[in-house]
C-alpha cells in the first residue's frame, strides 16, 4: 500500500475523513489522523477544493448508505437461493450441514464489510439488517414461481428457519467484519506511532 501523493513511499496511515493512503510526510501537522486537505478544512472550517471538486463530508455517509442498501439486496437474494436449495434438498437439515452453511455465509458476508465499510460511518452498515426484510419481501414474487403449486405447510416453517439462519449469518458477518477492521485500524495507529518514535530518535 503506497502513499496517494508519493507512489514510491509506503503508506502508514489512511485519512480518517477521505480514506486516502498517506506516508509519514503527508498527514496534517496538527491533525495527524487527517491528510493535509482534510486537516486544513477542519482547522479553517471551510470546504477545500480536492482534485478539482469541492470535498463534501456528507458524501461518505451517502456512499455508505448506498453500499449498505446494495449489500442488503444481495444478501436477501442469497437468502432466497439458500431457501430454494434447502427446500429441494432437505437432507441438509438432517445433519450439521446447516451449521456449516451458516458459518460459510458468515465468512462470505464479512468480506464486503471488511473491504467497503472502513470509514467513520461504519455503523450505517447495520442498516443492512433493516433493509433485508424489505428486499426479502420484494424478491418473493421472483422466487415463488420455482415452488410447487400445491399447498405445503412445511414450506412456511422452513422459510422462517432459513431466513432466520441467514439473518444470524448477516449479523455475525457484520460483527466479524468490523472487528477485523478495528484490529487493522489499531495496528495502523500502532505502526504510525512507532514510525513517529523512530523518526524522533
Amino acid at each position: 500500500m503506497h502513499c496517494y501523493y508519493h507512489n514510491n513511499e509506503k503508506a502508514i496511515i489512511s485519512c480518517e475523513n477521505c480514506n486516502l493512503n498517506l506516508c509519514i510526510e503527508c498527514h496534517h501537522s496538527e491533525h495527524k489522523e487527517l491528510c493535509w486537505v482534510c486537516g486544513l478544512e477542519k482547522r479553517e472550517g471551510i470546504a477545500i477544493p480536492k482534485n478539482g471538486k469541492v470535498f463534501k463530508k456528507d458524501r461518505q455517509f451517502l456512499n455508505m448508505l448506498i453500499i449498505s442498501t446494495l449489500l442488503s439486496a444481495i444478501f436477501a437474494f442469497i437468502g432466497h437461493i439458500y431457501f430454494q436449495i434447502i427446500f429441494y434438498n432437505d437432507s441438509y437439515l438432517k445433519d450439521s450441514s446447516i451449521y456449516l452453511i451458516t458459518l460459510a455465509l458468515t465468512l462470505i458476508y464479512s468480506i464486503p464489510v471488511i473491504l467497503l465499510c472502513k470509514n467513520k460511518y461504519w455503523f450505517v452498515s447495520f442498516v443492512i439488517l433493516i433493509l433485508y426484510f424489505l428486499f426479502t419481501l420484494l424478491f418473493i414474487p421472483l422466487f415463488s414461481g420455482f415452488l410447487p403449486k400445491e399447498d405445503n405447510p412445511g414450506a412456511g416453517i422452513l422459510i422462517i428457519l432459513i431466513q432466520g439462519s441467514n439473518i444470524i449469518s448477516i449479523l455475525l458477518g457484520l460483527v466479524l467484519g468490523h472487528i477485523v477492521n478495528l484490529i487493522r485500524y489499531l495496528r495502523m495507529k500502532f505502526n504510525e506511532e512507532l514510525n513517529v518514535l523512530e523518526r524522533d530518535h
